[in-house]
Formats: structure tokens, sequence, C-alpha cells
């Protein structure tokens, strides 16, 4: 990839967007959004306002991905202006409370193991499939499910092969789970070589890296966050699956892809 050219990155809701953005801002310089956060649009959306010569996007675990905007919803700056009003459950900062208050607000989006048609969402995210309606969604703003002369602008449940159609269509799918690895596979396609991010690239990207330090991805509040999440109850890890089966074939397939690139 020219870095001479223009760049655009798809920014999906608590998928270390921002920080991937940052480290664009650093690489290249015709790039949009130019700022870490705020610009957070649709696939379909961003494709149509800003004409690029290079599309990218990053995806998250879809477990670590779904607690991740709970808590953002809960602790994020914006989610108690959002959440005013609400039934949002709230009942402490505890990890025990957060537990317990996911596992309500998961109950609010599913019911005997399948995700509800419900388009209340809290005033915050609707995780159902999330990842996969910002592929495919007609809607500029995709954390919301709306609806619009009588139905949605994306299903619930959008179809696998329209979003892997999508998925093939972006030049670069950089993995939340995988920061580093995700910024030196970018760094090894950006040319000509010797320029931004070269000495990161000849000196971390190896095994073993030649410093055991990495820098930490931008971080949108204090509380709530957890890294491992495979311990959780397993009707809380059922509503997960429930909420997200669209997207784990999405990120299966995008994991798969990654680990061919890394390991050539």
């Amino acid at each position: 990839m020219d870095v001479s050219k223009k760049f655009s990155f798809v920014h999906i809701s608590k998928c270390a967007g921002a920080a991937f953005v940052k480290e664009l801002g650093q690489l290249v310089e015709r790039r949009y959004p130019t700022a870490p956060t705020g610009a957070e649009y649709s696939v379909r959306w961003q494709k149509a306002n800003y004409h690029s010569d290079y599309n990218l996007i990053s995806l998250r675990s879809p477990r670590h991905h779904v607690w991740s905007l709970f808590t953002q919803c809960k602790y994020g700056s914006n989610g108690g202006k959002k959440l005013r009003g609400t039934s949002f459950p709230n009942t402490g900062s505890k990890p025990v409370h957060d537990l317990q208050d996911f596992g309500n607000w998961l109950e609010h989006f599913t019911k005997g193991g399948e995700y509800k048609h419900t388009r209340d969402d809290y005033g915050c995210y609707h995780p159902t499939n999330i990842q996969s309606r910002w592929f495919v969604s007609e809607e500029t703003h995709p954390q919301h499910i709306k609806k619009t002369n009588g139905r949605e602008y994306v299903s619930f449940e959008p179809d696998l092969d329209a979003v892997t159609d999508a998925y093939w269509k972006e030049d670069y799918v950089a993995l939340a789970d995988f920061y580093h690895e995700s910024k030196c596979l970018l760094l090894t396609r950006l040319r000509p070589p010797g320029g931004p991010g070269w000495k990161y690239l000849r000196n971390e990207c190896r095994c073993p890296p030649s410093s055991p330090s990495r820098k930490k991805k931008v971080q949108h509040h204090e509380k709530g966050h957890r890294s491992v999440l495979r311990d959780l109850p397993s009707d809380v890890l059922s509503k997960i699956g429930a909420l997200t089966a669209v997207d784990a074939g999405l990120y299966r397939m995008a994991l798969r892809q990654f680990l061919t690139e890394v390991a050539w």
C-alpha cells in the first residue's frame, strides 16, 4: 500500500479503532478519519462519502466485544447521559456487580436461547451481530437497529454471505485481540519501506521481540475491564453466543485469514 495514497479506516465501536486510527495518523498523511474518536460510520456510508485508495477496518472477538460494549455503556464518559431515564442494569461498580449487570443486560436482548427482535438498546449500543451489521447496514451509525418505513435498515441476523463479500473488499483487516501483530502486518504492507514505523517493524516485529513492551491501546474508562471471559457462567456465554452467531462466523473467517497472513 502506497503511503502517498488515500486511506480510509472504518471504526467499529469498541474494536480498538481509536488506537488503530492513531497509529495510522503517524504513518500516512491522506487519511480518514483524522481524529482517533468521533467518526464511527458504517462501511457503506464511509465508502460512499469518503473515496479512498485503501479501505481498512478492525474486528474483535465477539465475546470480548460484547463485554466491552456493555462496560462502555456503563462506565464510558457518555454512558451516563445516554442511559439517563432508562432501566439499564447498574447495581454497583465492583466486579461482582459488573457480572450481574452484564447478565441482566444480555437478558434484555435474548429470550429462550435466541436473540429478541427488540430495537430498545437503552440509547447506547445494540450488541446483536453488531460487527456484521457494520459491514452491510444502510444506516450511517450502525450502533443501533433503527426502523424506517416499516422495515429495519438491516436485519438482526445479517446474511453471512453478504457480510463475507463486504469483508473481502477491505484492503486490510486488523484484529484488536492481536494488536501488536496487526500493527506489524500493516507495516509490512506500506510502501516505500524505510518511512515512519520502519524502526518498529525492524526491531519489534520478530519472534521473540527485542523488547517485551507493548504500546497500550486507547482506554476510554477505568472500571469494568476483564481480560478473561472463558470463566463466565455458561448461561451468560450462551446468551453472548445467541447475540453473535453471525459475528462469530465473520470472526472465525477473519482469524483464519489473519493467521495465514502473519505466518507468511
